[in-house]
């Protein structure tokens, strides 16, 4: 448990520091009233990340307490949201490296409609088919990598930090990943996708 955190009139998010305090120092009405905000966020990002529907919840459960575990480190530097996604992005990354070390294949999804829209440099035409079924088709790393810097708006080196790579690598994950998205894109707006081609 943290010490007391001093609030000044120039902390934009003196509110939500107040409320992690009293988080901190294990205030039960003020744990509920985060949870209540924070889980629907937490929820949505999960499942971009990963598809294994049955692990869902449980990683979702282990963010939740990631985020009270960390509450004495918040500041009020960013907005909480923020703040409690670079949590929610590593924890993860750790559970995808846990998995990767236990299986030969992880099987993924997104469902980047319950995401924020894109950034302007958004990368991609008009689809032909849902945004989810193209990622399907790219490996974990670049998956993740295009989610966390379109779908969650990250730049380039808060992907690096989350993930535990190099900036140069998450460029090179994006940069192939795109590449492999627009080559499905354009085969799609020419011939159709797959539901519409003949058997």
């Amino acid at each position: 448990m943290s010490a007391n955190r001093p609030m000044t009139a120039e902390c934009p998010h003196s509110i939500d520091v107040a409320l992690m305090t009293r988080v901190d120092a294990r205030d039960e009405h003020a744990v509920r009233e985060l949870a209540r905000r924070i889980l629907p966020r937490i929820r949505r990002t999960v499942r971009a990340l990963i598809r294994n529907c049955v692990d869902v919840d449980d990683v979702v459960q282990l963010c939740v307490l990631a985020v009270l575990r960390s509450s004495g480190s918040y500041r009020g530097e960013a907005p909480l949201e923020r703040w409690m996604t670079r949590i929610i992005v590593r924890k993860v990354a750790d559970f995808l490296n846990n998995e990767r070390r236990s299986r030969s294949l992880l099987d993924q999804n997104a469902e980047l409609s319950e995401l924020p829209a894109p950034e302007p440099e958004s990368f991609v035409p008009e689809l032909a088919r849902p945004m989810e079924d193209y990622l399907d088709n790219l490996p974990e790393a670049q998956r993740m990598a295009i989610v966390m810097r379109y779908g969650l708006g990250y730049t380039v080196g808060e992907v690096a930090d989350a993930t535990g790579v190099s900036i140069e690598t998450v460029r090179s994950r994006i940069r192939v990943g795109r590449k492999k998205l627009q080559r499905l894109l354009r085969r799609d707006l020419s011939i159709g996708p797959p539901s519409r081609r003949e058997p």
